[in-house]
């Protein structure tokens, strides 16, 4: 027997965190109001696993960090890429990391490039990581193949991979390093680019959160666990 939905007074009840030194309220009322992107009914699961990763990882999704994507019964949780970068780099471990595109050359050579650079002449197969951490004695090593992450529409590269492969696919290969590299403070955050979705569809712009959370009246009474999500 599945868990029983949630009554009005535990969808108004907030979870409150810091993110960066600025204070997160959020309900599973005002994800469902204004966190939801694709236009599809997200189950009161999937706002708290939603709720969950959020307070995990001390993500905003006021400011972006974090998206709750459905369409139709498909449901996805995605963490942009600057928070996620961010969170490696706070990782007192972290001690940097290189990264490129993998091209096969006019002469059939497979070379490594550094940067989102790539000749004219180069085919684009893939890209490439190397993140230091000083709790490994060697580097945490990535490798991605473009045909497998690249997204397509009417038969073409979709939306920025069309426009910029070599950055999209080096972006792959940064945050699958990092996340590799830091699980603690990375895992189960994935970016668009690794998942069905499309990042065009993603909106970038903040959300005025304050206003938001003015207009929801309190709830008094027992708090709600989020394991009752």
């Amino acid at each position: 027997m599945g868990k029983q939905p949630l009554n009005e007074k535990q969808q108004n009840q907030m979870t409150v965190y810091e993110s960066n030194g600025i204070e997160v309220k959020l309900s599973p009322q005002i994800i469902k109001n204004y966190l939801v992107t694709g236009g599809g009914n997200v189950t009161d699961q999937e706002v708290g696993m939603f709720l969950n990763l959020c307070k995990a990882h001390k993500l905003n999704p006021w400011l972006r960090e974090c998206y709750l994507v459905k369409y139709g019964n498909q449901c996805e949780i995605i963490t942009g890429k600057e928070a996620f970068m961010k969170r490696a780099y706070d990782s007192l471990d972290y001690k940097g990391f290189k990264a490129g595109t993998i091209v096969v050359t006019k002469d059939n050579e497979l070379v490594y490039r550094d940067g989102a650079f790539t000749l004219p002449t180069d085919t684009l197969v893939g890209g490439w990581c190397k993140v230091t951490s000083e709790r490994y004695n060697e580097t945490i090593d990535s490798e991605v193949s473009f045909a497998e992450y690249c997204k397509y529409k009417d038969n073409k590269p979709s939306a920025e991979w069309g426009k910029k492969p070599a950055t999209m696919i080096r972006k792959v290969a940064i945050v699958q390093a990092m996340r590799e590299a830091f699980p603690k403070n990375l895992g189960g955050m994935y970016i668009a680019d690794e998942i069905s979705v499309d990042e065009s569809v993603l909106d970038n712009t903040p959300i005025e959160s304050e206003t938001v959370i003015i207009d929801v009246p309190p709830i008094d009474g027992e708090s709600v666990s989020l394991d009752e999500i």
